[in-house]
């Protein structure tokens, strides 16, 4: 009442002080622009990311932040303070990868670290004497690295909130405390059978299974291949395509698949840093047995390749020095039989049902003169046989060497 008044009154002096046609107006304030601040991220955070939903926000607002580990790293902790250096309280929505945080009336900073992982970090493990593997208990064997290999025990549970990032797969975390990669499943024909007796499903069934991240045994061909240690893994891990029509082995999918894919999952820097990069002979002279009784592939040999992974050549998987016998030998107890994991199986590699025999996998040697088929050891061990280089059952079965 005591406004219109008021106003009354000032419109009523103005008409009697002669103002003619005077008008007031009265604005309504402009609405103020809630502030809003800056959500920083530490530039100290070693071993993985983190990276926030806005780079400002107002107070009250929510602010979401999302972590990834590096590989061979895991989730510590995370940390955001205010402008006086106090905390705001996170509330995970996945731990380890996701937390959310209300903004205050201050910029904020945050903090996270990343600590290894112990088992995806692995070192270099020489196995005891008397371990038994393709050359029975008279080789040596090692662990090195770590892959999928066997299927998960119905009594661990996997958690999929849990996950981190190795090259080609995403692990998840299961309640033993190990990492499991989870695939389709595709078996190459019917009636194969996991480690533990559970058939593999084929890809029309669209079903999934969790595989075990395990270590990797190999075994040490030589200690002298070039001054360096050779080592061919005791076996077969996956199933990969030669290439799509040529058995030229420096242009192939199966050695960039070795040498990016591979290389990236199986092993973290510090062990990267110990294998070697290798001349890789890809010469006519390899394309032959060690004994020289195959007919070279001189139309389709290539040069030397520097390789930190690869195949063996028909040459080197008949040398009798590695501990194998001549290329057509064959049979149960052959040291060339590889065996298909798990995983492998699940990704549609070749196991021979035969008790004692193994898998195909590919040797890197071009054959004879044809310019689409390659040289691979058989399910019993026979080295003398060639297969199709787009054919997709064929295993890898991966040799490197260690620096000294």
């Amino acid at each position: 009442m005591k406004r219109f008044v008021r106003i009354g009154l000032i419109l009523g002096a103005a008409m009697l002080l002669g103002f003619a046609g005077c008008t007031v107006e009265v604005n309504n304030p402009e609405p103020i622009t809630p502030k809003s601040y800056a959500v920083g991220i530490s530039a100290g955070i070693e071993n993985g990311t983190v990276t926030a939903d806005k780079q400002t926000a107002q107070k009250n607002e929510t602010v979401t932040l999302t972590l990834a580990a590096n590989a061979g790293y895991k989730f510590g902790s995370i940390s955001v303070k205010d402008a006086s250096n106090n905390s705001v309280q996170t509330t995970a929505v996945t731990a380890g990868t996701k937390y959310t945080f209300v903004m205050p009336e201050s910029n904020v900073t945050v903090s996270a670290s990343f600590s290894p992982d112990t088992p995806i970090e692995t070192s270099y493990t020489v196995l005891d004497s008397g371990t038994t593997g393709t050359m029975g208990t008279s080789g040596t064997y090692v662990l090195f690295g770590y892959w999928p290999q066997t299927i998960k025990a119905d009594s661990v549970t996997v958690d999929e909130t849990n996950s981190k990032l190795a090259g080609a797969y995403t692990y998840y975390k299961g309640s033993d405390g190990a990492w499991y990669a989870k695939i389709k499943e595709n078996a190459y024909e019917t009636g194969y059978k996991y480690s533990n007796g559970t058939d593999v499903a084929q890809d029309s069934a669209n079903s999934y299974k969790y595989f075990k991240v395990e270590p990797i045994k190999w075994r040490v061909l030589t200690d002298n291949y070039s001054g360096k240690r050779l080592l061919l893994a005791e076996n077969i891990l996956v199933n990969h395509r030669y290439a799509a029509s040529s058995n030229n082995y420096a242009n192939s999918e199966i050695r960039a698949y070795l040498n990016d894919t591979f290389w990236n999952t199986a092993f973290t820097d510090s062990e990267k840093s110990m294998i070697d990069e290798t001349d890789v002979d890809n010469s006519a002279a390899s394309t032959t047995d060690a004994g020289g009784n195959l007919t070279q592939a001189t139309s389709y040999a290539c040069g030397t390749t520097k390789d930190k992974i690869f195949l063996l050549s028909e040459k080197e998987a008949t040398t009798t020095g590695y501990g194998f016998a001549s290329y057509s030998s064959y049979g149960t107890g052959n040291s060339r039989i590889r065996m298909t994991t798990d995983f492998a199986k699940a990704s549609g590699a070749y196991q021979s049902t035969t008790a004692g025999y193994g898998g195909w996998w590919w040797l890197r040697s071009p054959i004879y003169s044809y310019s689409d088929y390659a040289c691979y050891v058989y399910s019993d061990g026979d080295a003398s046989d060639l297969l199709y280089v787009s054919c997709t059952v064929g295993g890898v079965c991966p040799a490197l060497s260690l620096k000294n």
